[in-house]
């Protein structure tokens, strides 16, 4: 997951819910930090979303989201994902608000 491979990360994840281990929100982070290394802006949403389902967002997971949405140009996508980290009163960090700038 580290190093980008969101098809690995995303089997892991499935291997793990069908061993019955445990999920948390690293799991998620990860699967999030995938996508964006991958440069997949999309999957890095729709795994935070799925995360939201689960548990409270948190810094990290949203900061990777945004980095997805601008790397991909996606300008409008991190702005909308900025506003929802302000209204869960979350507190952007250097990497939330470079990626955007």
């Amino acid at each position: 997951a580290n190093r980008g491979d969101l098809h690995r990360a995303v089997a892991w994840h499935s291997r793990m819910r069908s061993g019955e281990i445990r999920i948390n929100e690293r799991t998620f982070g990860k699967l999030i930090t995938a996508a964006a290394r991958a440069g997949d802006a999309a999957e890095a949403r729709r795994w935070l979303e799925v995360m939201a389902g689960h548990f409270s967002a948190n810094i990290v997971a949203v900061s990777s989201a945004i980095n997805a949405c601008a790397r991909e140009g996606s300008a409008e996508e991190a702005q909308l994902l900025m506003a929802a980290a302000k209204d869960a009163q979350l507190t952007l960090d250097r990497v939330g608000y470079g990626s955007v700038v």
